[in-house]
């Protein structure tokens, strides 16, 4: 399947055209710079370039570079979004991750697949975040979905924990913890050490 640029935007046509590899790296590369687009799209565009190895078609030494370089403000969140699209992509179509807010689709990254394609579930996912946990909480409590508890630090301390953290999904090579988690695993090694 090809790729054409219309308007700024990626779309799949059914026609047999092929882009080269670099017309097709440079149109994906536009669309995920004007990254005012949907969520799932992008992700799938981005996991495109790092598939087929899009991104040498730039001066680009690796995927990551060119992420960072297509979007300095939202890179981090665009590796997220891939991992989602990745983790939910056996369970759900293209259209169905595209009807939910990404936040209800990161909280479905952390149940079953059994419990992912319970219908009700996954109509309680397009209407967002806490549609989706009062189904899960009422529905399928063996599943352990909480709500977040918010905790505050000093926003001068914020730098040291997010290194600390950043040090940790490296150790872990898991990039996509979230700062909650690698707090918690953190605090659970150190329970384990010290007690």
């Amino acid at each position: 399947m090809s790729t054409l640029t219309c308007n700024h935007e990626i779309r799949p046509t059914g026609a047999n055209l092929h882009l080269d590899p670099r017309q097709e790296f440079l149109a994906i590369d536009e669309y995920v710079r004007g990254y005012e687009r949907q969520w799932v799209t992008v992700a799938q565009q981005c996991l495109r370039v790092k598939t087929e190895e899009l991104w040498r078609h730039g001066p680009y030494h690796s995927w990551e570079d060119w992420i960072n370089s297509a979007a300095p403000k939202s890179a981090r969140t665009i590796f997220y979004h891939v991992g989602v699209v990745k983790d939910l992509a056996p369970d759900f179509s293209t259209e169905d991750m595209a009807e939910m807010p990404v936040e209800a689709a990161k909280t479905l990254r952390k149940v079953s697949k059994a419990v992912r394609h319970d219908p009700k579930v996954r109509d309680a996912a397009k209407l967002g975040k806490k549609a989706l946990m009062s189904v899960l909480q009422q529905d399928h409590p063996q599943e352990h979905i909480e709500e977040e508890c918010r905790v505050m630090f000093e926003a001068s301390d914020m730098v040291e924990i997010e290194e600390i953290c950043d040090g940790y999904r490296l150790l872990e090579a898991d990039p996509e913890i979230s700062l909650s988690k690698a707090i918690f695993a953190i605090l659970e090694d150190w329970k384990q050490d010290n007690l």
